[in-house]
This record gives C-alpha cells, sequence and structure tokens, in this order.
C-alpha cells in the first residue's frame, strides 16, 4: 500500500519575515484615490484597444491566432465589468454618505 505524506517545508526566520518589522505606508508613499482610479481607468482602456485590435488583425488576416485574440478581448472584457462593479459601488457608497444625516 502506497502512502502520501507530506513533509513540512523548512523555512528559517528570514525566509518567513521574522525579525523584520513591518513597513506600514505613509500618506506621502500611496497614491490618491483620484490617482488609482485614472491609472485603472487607462489600463482598462489599454485593454480594449488590445482587443480591437486583436479582433481587427484576425478578422483582416493578419493573425491568425483565434486563442490569443480571443484571450485579449475576453481580459477587456473582464476588466470593463470589473470597472463598471467599482463604479457601481461608488456610486452606492455616494448615496449611502448623501443619505447621512449629521
Amino acid at each position: 500500500m502506497n502512502s502520501m505524506f507530506v513533509k513540512p517545508a523548512d523555512l528559517s526566520a528570514a525566509q518567513i519575515g521574522q525579525g523584520r518589522p513591518v513597513e506600514r505606508p505613509t500618506a506621502t508613499d500611496s497614491a490618491s484615490f483620484g490617482d488609482w482610479l485614472k491609472e485603472s481607468i487607462a489600463s482598462v482602456n489599454k485593454m480594449q484597444e488590445e482587443g480591437d485590435q486583436a479582433a481587427r488583425k484576425l478578422i483582416t488576416g493578419e493573425n491568425q491566432d483565434i486563442h490569443g485574440t480571443m484571450i485579449a478581448m475576453q481580459k477587456a472584457n473582464i476588466s470593463m465589468s470589473l470597472m463598471m462593479e467599482v463604479r457601481n459601488k461608488i456610486i452606492s457608497a455616494y448615496e449611502e454618505i448623501k443619505r447621512m444625516q449629521f
């Protein structure tokens, strides 16, 4: 009878991060929410353009890689869906704050 055993990893304290203080970001290190949002929208736009370009190349026969084209189009679709969900959550949070009474 063959049995399988998992041997625990032999990690030293340095490998798992012990002995080092946890670095916390400061206000000057992190970008503002507006900057993050602009970068995210630019990233989604870039993926949309890459998906469109891949589809155009496939249609014109310039590229024969249908799998790569479908992957690029799915990346664009998923990133757009995520952006729309974030937008919906932001609007919902804004409306919730608007309803608060001080």
